[in-house]
């Protein structure tokens, strides 16, 4: 008996290894088709061929063969998708406020962030972002050129508030993080209040810590506010659901 259990699950083993070693081959057959194509298509299209593009187009058809939920994020987006999923990104950590044919306006900087370490404050107009005019630009430029990789400099020519004085201000992005919950407190005596703006990696943690806070503040019923909640990492909702449903429950299928 035992010989014929080791012999079965060395035939199992080895069933296992060929399945493996067969999809590693149509895996690589497949590149080399593909790298093929390319090359041809690169040395007889009849036009200027669009790599990029068809690149892309291919790995977003390839992927909506598997499920709704498997995307690809090339490098230029990864900053977006960190906001998404986390709240964080690399840049001076302020709120602005820029209106058409206007400087850039700093409305707040956030405590510790590079803005406040640079002596940014509510009021300073940047006139330009690395040598380019923000009255050019729209908000959304503005702030996208703002952000960048943690490590790199931005440089601003900033004037100042208080004192009217342009100035060359260097400033070193860091990695900034953004809270899930932007309020927390009790209404009255027993109804506490939460503001969840995401579904980001730490949403359930940071909601699990001030529910315990306010339960023992008095808490005895709560309000969960969700406006504005952009959505995030599913698993993160079903967290949050699980402190408010019996054990066991079936939240998602």
């Amino acid at each position: 008996m035992k010989r014929y259990i080791i012999t079965l699950a060395t035939a199992l083993a080895a069933i296992t290894s060929l399945s493996a070693q067969s999809q590693n081959f149509k895996l690589g057959q497949w590149s080399e088709i593909h790298n093929s194509i390319l090359k041809e298509l690169n040395r007889t299209y009849v036009d200027s061929l669009p790599v990029g593009r068809i690149m892309r187009a291919g790995v977003d058809a390839m992927l909506e063969e598997l499920d709704p939920y498997t995307i690809y994020v090339p490098e230029e987006e990864n900053e977006d998708f960190q906001m998404f999923i986390s709240k964080t990104y690399g840049g001076i950590g302020a709120i602005i406020h820029k209106k058409v044919g206007e400087n850039v306006i700093i409305n707040e900087p956030y405590a510790g962030s590079p803005a406040e370490k640079y002596k940014l404050q509510c009021g300073d107009e940047i006139i330009a972002i690395d040598g380019v005019p923000t009255k050019d630009l729209t908000s959304k430029e503005s702030s996208d050129r703002m952000k960048g990789k943690p490590g790199t400099t931005v440089i601003f020519k900033v004037k100042k508030a208080r004192t009217d004085d342009t100035l060359d201000i260097n400033i070193v992005r860091e990695r900034i993080q953004l809270p899930d919950i932007e309020y927390s407190g009790m209404l009255d005596d027993s109804t506490g209040y939460i503001l969840l703006t995401g579904f980001t990696d730490k949403a359930s943690s940071e909601l699990r810590s001030d529910f315990q806070t306010l339960k023992k503040q008095g808490m005895k019923r709560m309000v969960l506010d969700l406006r504005g909640n952009g959505g995030g990492l599913m698993s993160e909702a079903v967290n949050i659901v699980s402190l408010f449903v019996p054990k066991g429950s079936l939240v998602v299928t």
